[in-house]
């Protein structure tokens, strides 16, 4: 808050803090009114949501959830604060760098300790009614709320921190959203979509004792298996190789394959959770994913969702690096939503000008997110100019306007 409050004329640093930390404005009402406008303007009906977490190393307990707990800024446990994160993805039909994406929100997690600790609720301003919530609850908050503004979208996307989690599939077929969810390859159990399922009655019994059967489970000698023990009965032929992106070295593509399946128990008792696995072969590592909900389903159309995950690390990377979002050095719950929120609304609107720049007919690439930031901070730089040494830089800019300019946007 410093630095920006020194490069304003008429700020006070005083002010800046007092709205960002302790002013009483609606982060959530605000941030609602970002995605209603973005709704309307920024999503269609082959939108994707991306749901995953972000962390934030911190130093101390003071700051508003911080814990102990993995951190996947630094790949260990450590000690941080960690917030779950929707974004709304529209992948351009023609390049990868073209695609448009913009959040639908970042809700703060609160390890359990910090929702029995009442000193620290208290110093941090944690609203009463705040109560312990899975990452996985607040993910389908994420969702709930963008459904509340008609964010139109086809698919729900996330890597195995929910995938693995079947409360957060459960719930998502109940809400009749279709999804690609990425899963520990060796936490699920499976067996062909055709497997035939013993009723209790039907099962062989060696004797009178014991408790009678009420599951149906598989026959004798057929078991479930996970995805690590599937892929190696699946012959080469049987993988498709697929190319999903370009990259800066080259075409990004991996070996996949896809079946209907049944998820049963771990004691091979059926369940009523189908779907279809699909299993990714690259670069010597196999992934697993889950889909459920499509009325054609397709390898390409489901290694497309799976990889959409690219875009979110994408988003929380130009987030950190271009506009600060991990810069905030306060320990209260309304800063810390506060800060995301403005973040966002920042960011979302960088995002409507790449997409409004788009052009019919055109071969050229969109200029990139960070490309966008520095033509804004040009164009204020140019405004500045303007003011303070009373010319107007346009086409024919002077040097020492132009020298201005740019030493602005340098600093900025």
């Amino acid at each position: 808050m410093e630095p920006m409050a020194s490069r304003l004329e008429d700020a006070e640093y005083q002010r800046i803090q007092q709205f960002i930390t302790d002013s009483p404005w609606d982060s959530e009402k605000t941030l609602n009114g970002l995605i209603e406008v973005m709704s309307q303007e920024v999503s269609r009906p082959e939108g994707i949501i991306a749901i995953d977490d972000t962390s934030f190393p911190k130093q101390g307990t003071h700051s508003v959830g911080v814990a102990r707990q993995y951190c996947g800024a630094l790949g260990q446990v450590a000690n941080c604060q960690v917030s779950t994160s929707g974004l709304y993805i529209l992948r351009s039909p023609v390049r990868n760098r073209d695609t448009i994406a913009w959040p639908l929100g970042m809700k703060l997690y609160l390890p359990k300790e910090w929702i029995k600790d009442r000193k620290r609720r208290k110093s941090t301003g944690i609203p009463k009614t705040v109560k312990f919530r899975e990452k996985w609850r607040l993910a389908l908050d994420i969702i709930d709320n963008a459904n509340g503004f008609n964010v139109q979208h086809s698919a729900i996307a996330a890597d195995a921190g929910y995938g693995s989690t079947k409360e957060f599939r459960s719930e998502l077929r109940v809400r009749e959203e279709p999804y690609v969810l990425g899963v520990g390859p060796e936490n699920i159990t499976m067996v062909p979509i055709e497997t035939k399922f013993l009723k209790p009655e039907e099962f062989p019994r060696s004797d009178n004792r014991g408790r009678p059967r009420t599951r149906c489970l598989l026959p004798p000698g057929i078991s479930g298996k996970n995805a690590i023990e599937m892929a190696k009965d699946i012959p080469d032929e049987e993988w498709t190789n697929i190319c999903w992106s370009e990259g800066t070295k080259g075409d990004l593509h991996g070996k996949f394959f896809m079946q209907e399946v049944r998820i049963v128990e771990q004691n091979n008792a059926w369940t009523d959770e189908t779907g279809w696995i699909l299993l990714e072969q690259h670069e010597g590592k196999l992934r697993a994913y889950l889909c459920w909900g499509f009325e054609k389903t397709t390898l390409d159309l489901l290694v497309r969702i799976a990889k959409t995950r690219y875009f979110i690390e994408l988003f929380y990377r130009e987030m950190k690096d271009e506009l600060g979002l991990d810069h905030f050095e306060g320990r209260s719950w309304n800063g810390w939503h506060h800060h995301t929120v403005l973040t966002q609304i920042a960011y979302a609107y960088l995002a409507y000008c790449r997409y409004k720049d788009q052009k019919e007919g055109t071969d050229e690439p969109l200029f990139s997110l960070p490309e966008v930031r520095r033509q804004v901070i040009k164009i204020i730089a140019d405004e500045l100019a303007l003011k303070y040494l009373g010319a107007d830089p346009g086409p024919k800019r002077d040097k020492t306007v132009k020298q201005f300019s740019d030493l602005i946007v340098k600093m900025a």
